[in-house]
């Protein structure tokens, strides 16, 4: 028989088979594929329904990734699971969305189908499919052999759905070691409470600061926060409250310390709160020692900030004070900038002071060196207080000193671009001013 049907085409064999006279077999079916006449075939099973028999339909199920066509015959069949799962796989989608594939033929819930319709779903998903996606989701018995391709398209395309998920906290302990921003703080937020790796407490409270900058962010989170998900609206304080109620700042562990030097920041350049500050200082001196050489350069920073903010000339001693005999680049940064609030005098002392100790030799990792960024803060010194003549003798004794790369020198010259922008809106010095004293402010506190 099998020669017989080699030999024919369908159209010869076409009464036999409507006759009954030829079955409709596997191999006749694969051959009327492979000799490109099977559209006659399906004209003739159209026409003729009784020959489309259970068995029959089960191996024009097999066919449908040839040709998703065949579909289209058997809409009344009752697909295995197995056989609907291949369905939703190979749907091209033209006609009928694969969820109304699923809806239709659907019974019960299987992880196979499940998992190829979430497959389908997440291509390209609107509003509307995460919802579906989000419900099969949690109906599979095994969502591990998803999880993956769910969590990399919603950091993709919808990273504020991510919560709704409820991903295993080790799955999430995984993934945020690559995270940044929005990411990192909405799969943390999940994670606040487990045995989360101290190093990334640090990081929660940088993301958390850059975020709540942001009103679209902000906007998004609050709407998530206030549904009945398990998803909590963690603020900063709940963090820092988390941190200090479990006395994480002052685990034996060597991270710990990444974690006081942070909220040694906050405390005094986010929250300004320095009667909390210096407690917390002096309890880490009695409680926690290690690298408190750190967080006293911190403390000082603090104030620099503080007394440029409010421009306060008498507390300028308690930051000579605090100074330590080896002074980190940031903190020689910090006292000649917030020291320009009493004119160029004190920045002048410090940077001459200090500017033949320092290096000139690039960081490899932000091109910056010592030396220029020294020469930049005692640059942005004058500009602020409008001596751009002073600011500009600087700059080109620097420039053609040879001892800094070009680039350096291009980044070191955009301090002069903002003075000129601050006088934008207005010539006049006594607007100009103001903006330059939020500039540095913003660049003492980033530091």
């Amino acid at each position: 028989m099998l020669r017989f049907i080699r030999s024919k085409s369908i159209s010869s064999i076409s009464k036999q088979l409507v006759t009954g006279e030829v079955p409709i077999t596997k191999a006749l079916l694969e051959n009327s594929l492979e000799n490109q006449d099977f559209h006659e075939l399906k004209s003739i099973l159209k026409a003729n329904s009784k020959l489309l028999t259970t068995p029959v339909k089960n191996e024009l199920c097999n066919l449908i990734p040839n040709d998703f066509s065949i579909y289209y015959l058997l809409k009344d069949h009752v697909f295995t699971n197995e056989q609907l799962a291949n369905l939703i796989k190979h749907n091209p989608e033209r006609v009928d969305t694969s969820w109304e594939l699923f809806h239709r033929h659907g019974n019960g819930h299987n992880d196979s189908v499940s998992q190829e319709l979430i497959t389908k779903l997440i291509r390209e998903p609107s509003t509307g499919d995460w919802a579906k996606v989000l419900y099969l989701y949690h109906q599979l018995s095994n969502p591990g052999s998803v999880r993956e391709v769910v969590f990399n398209k919603l950091t993709e395309a919808s990273p504020q759905l991510l919560p709704y998920f409820d991903f295993p906290a080790s799955f999430l302990t995984e993934k945020i070691k690559n995270l940044d921003g929005i990411l990192f703080f909405i799969v943390f937020s999940q994670l606040l409470g487990t045995n989360v790796e101290l190093e990334y407490y640090p990081k929660a409270i940088d993301n958390f600061i850059e975020l709540e900058e942001n009103p679209e962010f902000v906007q998004s989170y609050k709407r998530l926060a206030k549904t009945d998900i398990s998803f909590q609206d963690h603020s900063l304080k709940d963090i820092v409250d988390y941190i200090e109620t479990n006395k994480l700042d002052t685990d034996q562990r060597p991270e710990s310390l990444l974690i006081r030097l942070k909220l040694m920041e906050l405390y005094g350049m986010e929250f300004k709160d320095f009667e909390t500050l210096l407690k917390k200082f002096h309890h880490y001196q009695a409680h926690a020692d290690f690298g408190v050489e750190f967080i006293q350069n911190i403390i000082s920073q603090a104030y620099c900030l503080k007394a440029f903010e409010e421009k306060n000339k008498d507390i300028f001693p308690i930051v000579d004070a605090l100074l330590l005999e080896n002074i980190p680049i940031k903190l020689l940064q910090s006292m000649i900038l917030s020291s320009s609030v009493l004119g160029t005098e004190r920045p002048l002392e410090i940077y001459n002071k200090y500017i033949q100790e320092v290096s000139a030799k690039p960081n490899e990792y932000t091109g910056r060196s010592p030396f220029g960024l020294l020469n930049e803060s005692i640059i942005l010194a004058f500009l602020y207080n409008n001596d751009r003549d002073f600011a500009h003798i600087i700059f080109d004794k620097v420039s053609m000193s040879g001892k800094l790369s070009e680039s350096e020198v291009a980044i070191i010259k955009k301090v002069f671009k903002v003075y000129g922008d601050a006088f934008e809106e207005e010539d006049r010095w006594e607007s100009a001013q103001p903006k330059l004293h939020s500039y540095i402010a913003g660049v003492i506190r980033d530091l």
